[in-house]
């Protein structure tokens, strides 16, 4: 094999490399919005000019994105905690985030908040938006998971 056979190897091997790294993610997609108090909770994708983004926001809510919610591989993809104006912004890193058609459970809490939960496909179409979570002051229960499910099925006549 001659030396330029080999360059030409070596060099399709990057190029197929960086092309694949490109359809898997890598960049990610960052999750951009704000935190503020209301009436009923709820998350929303909204312009980012959208005038209740500039309303006074919660500091120290965490914001947590898991991903295949409902299914035995759910999992925290992501999360984060606003900064003292209730802003946020959270990486995921994850494949496919931002491109594959799926939904993710956004979900938000705060103590002395109820908690706010909501399924959103992040995908091109919502990347340039702002995610805009409403907390109602109240109190939630912890969120039961599949496995304590599972074992009240079972337990259950």
């Amino acid at each position: 094999m001659t030396l330029r056979l080999c360059q030409l190897r070596v060099l399709r091997r990057l190029v197929l490399v960086g092309l694949l790294g490109g359809f898997t993610g890598c960049g990610g997609y960052v999750l951009k919005g704000r935190v503020v108090e209301g009436v009923g909770g709820n998350i929303a994708f909204v312009a980012p000019d959208d005038p209740r983004l500039a309303e006074p926001g919660l500091p120290d809510a965490r914001i947590t994105v898991e991903r295949d919610p409902g299914r035995l591989s759910a999992y925290v993809a992501a999360s984060g905690l606003t900064d003292l104006d209730g802003r946020f912004a959270v990486a995921l890193d994850a494949f496919g985030a931002g491109w594959m058609d799926e939904r993710w459970r956004i979900e938000a809490t705060k103590p002395g908040f109820a908690r706010a939960s909501s399924l959103q496909r992040l995908d091109s179409a919502t990347r340039d938006m702002r995610l805009l979570i409403i907390l109602a002051p109240g109190f939630s229960e912890p969120r039961e998971d599949l496995l304590q499910q599972l074992q009240r099925f079972r337990s259950s006549p």
